[in-house]
């Protein structure tokens, strides 16, 4: 676990010990119980996390971030479908939302629904042209179908705006050991490796590219 990521631990556990002191005054207060849901879900502890967003939506329904919450815990547990559905009533709530659609393509990719998964991401980038999580995942799903120069241009979109993002690094460099470029994908996976040494993905990307010089 790199610093950051033990700083952001840190910071969600510490959430959840404020929301449960505020919580044990006003049980019945939908905001704290969703920002504790949200620190759980952060922390991986997805059941606990549910049952927060539950009570929340119990007491207010209409909330699209709650449903949202609780979608993105189902499908890390698997339940896919039913995050699917939580997604739907998100986004009738919240059509233009840039984050829930994002959640949405990654449910919908869960269960084979890719066609659905990439629309979303679609409308994401028409919302938000500048939403580099969405440039990076529709990058990869155009890769992922053949569409190298598609992807190409959505990786690059996303690099112009934080040349240090180590997944669209590591996207492109896919894409041009794809397009026969081994020296530009070793350079970009030297660059993501920068980033996150460890990162067994991107070590064999640059792997297979140094053997195929």
């Amino acid at each position: 676990m790199s610093s950051s990521q033990r700083i952001r631990k840190r910071s969600y556990i510490r959430s959840v010990q404020v929301c449960d002191a505020v919580l044990a005054k006003n049980p019945s207060n939908a905001a704290v119980l969703q920002r504790r849901g949200e620190a759980k879900r952060k922390l991986g502890h997805y059941a606990s996390a549910i049952v927060d967003f539950d009570a929340a939506l119990n007491i207010k329904p209409d909330s699209a971030l709650m449903l949202a919450g609780r979608g993105s815990a189902k499908r890390a547990l698997g339940r896919c479908e039913e995050a699917v559905a939580d997604f739907n009533d998100a986004l009738h709530l919240d059509p233009c939302n840039v984050s829930i659609l994002v959640g949405r393509h990654d449910a919908l990719r869960s269960v084979g629904r890719s066609a659905e998964a990439i629309r979303d991401l679609d409308a994401a980038l028409a919302v938000n042209p500048c939403s580099i999580l969405a440039l990076q995942l529709r990058g990869e799903m155009r890769r992922k179908q053949g569409d190298l120069e598609g992807a190409l241009a959505d990786f690059d979109g996303a690099l112009n705006q934080d040349p240090r993002y180590a997944a669209a690094l590591a996207g492109r460099g896919a894409v041009r050991r794809a397009l026969g470029k081994q020296a530009e994908c070793i350079s970009d996976f030297d660059a993501a490796l920068r980033l996150e040494a460890t990162n067994a993905a991107y070590l064999a990307g640059r792997g297979g590219a140094k053997l195929e010089l």
